[in-house]
């Protein structure tokens, strides 16, 4: 069987993780600005604040239309990516509608937060799985030991950004913004440690082919 469709798919999500893991690690250096401006309410660390916070959604926003297009190219050969696609789309209704409801208090937001680390949750198991499923497919021992073990790893990390989250919207709730923030860059680091697992799968799963 041909996988040039899997090979060109997991090449555009390998480059989109890396520059969603960008995207995360300068929205990490963000919030720590954003917290050091609510102490010491420096026009600098404002400036630098915003800044970074616009280049992480540009780099997320890139890293969004690649991971599109390589998940669209895998899914001809192989169907968890399709479950993949609908789990994105669901995702990205989720974090509209938080948007549209930010209005309406933290607790309603934050719920919808939840929603959409889930759907993250969906997207990145369902592209290791499919991960997977053309490792054995093409006998490839090596990325199939690496995938199981990439699968519970992320179930640890993803279990671990839920709760920081729902924490994270409880205290928006009870108006502990500094324990809030705090909590919200936890979460963040460990999206990190998400991203550094499942880097390392897709990097190996590109030359399998």
């Amino acid at each position: 069987m041909n996988y040039t469709n899997s090979q060109k798919g997991i090449q555009k999500i390998f480059i989109g993780e890396i520059l969603t893991l960008a995207s995360v690690l300068i929205s990490v250096i963000a919030t720590i600005l954003m917290f050091i401006t609510g102490r010491s309410l420096t026009a600098a660390a404002g400036m630098s604040s915003g800044g970074l916070f616009f280049l992480s959604t540009a780099l997320a926003l890139a890293a969004f239309i690649l991971t599109i297009l390589g998940i669209s190219n895998a899914s001809k050969d192989e169907n968890n990516f399709k479950n993949a696609l609908a789990a994105l789309f669901v995702g990205i209704i989720a974090n509209i509608a938080q948007t549209a409801v930010s209005g309406k208090g933290p607790l309603v937001a934050g719920l919808f937060v939840v929603v959409g680390t889930f759907c993250q949750f969906l997207v990145t198991y369902y592209i290791v799985s499919g991960t997977l499923n053309l490792a054995r497919s093409v006998h490839d021992r090596e990325v199939q030991a690496l995938g199981l073990d990439t699968l519970k790893l992320i179930l640890l990390f993803y279990a671990v950004i839920l709760v920081l989250n729902i924490i994270s919207t409880v205290l928006s709730v009870r108006a502990l913004t500094a324990a809030g923030i705090i909590t919200s860059l936890l979460a963040m680091i460990a999206s990190l440690a998400v991203g550094i697992v499942y880097l390392r799968l897709l990097n190996k799963a590109r030359g399998m082919f």
